[in-house]
């Protein structure tokens, strides 16, 4: 019988830690993948949800920042920022554009409106 955050091979006795993104499967021995949104290091004994503004895919031993105008709030996924709105890698959510400026979905940043337009609802 091997230790908790270990497996045997198939006919093999010798155990070797869960690889990461794998935990030791509660009361049926082996390991199980971590659910996206979640990571461990090898040899661990639990998943760790990725901290706001990183996401992970199934099976992850670590979490990714989310890119620019993205955010990550919970989930398995980035979620892309919506007009009017702007994010830097990293972040947790999206931030409002300033009066007088403006973006486009997806944006990293807001722009000056240009003289004489205001923004629209279609692009903040």
């Amino acid at each position: 019988v091997c230790p908790v955050a270990s497996i045997a091979a198939a006919g093999s006795s010798q155990c070797s830690p869960c690889e990461g993104g794998w935990v030791p499967s509660a009361g049926q021995g082996g390991c199980r993948f971590c659910e996206a949104g979640t990571f461990a290091e090898p040899g661990s004994e639990t998943c760790s949800v990725c901290k706001l503004g990183s996401y992970s895919s199934k099976a992850s031993r670590t979490c990714g920042q989310c890119p620019a105008g993205t955010f990550h709030a919970g989930g398995a996924k980035c979620e892309t920022c919506s007009a009017g709105t702007f994010s830097i890698a990293g972040s947790a959510n999206c931030s409002a554009c300033s009066a007088g400026r403006m973006s486009k979905q997806g944006s990293s940043q807001c722009s000056e409106c240009r003289g004489g337009w205001v923004p629209s609802a279609d692009h903040g």
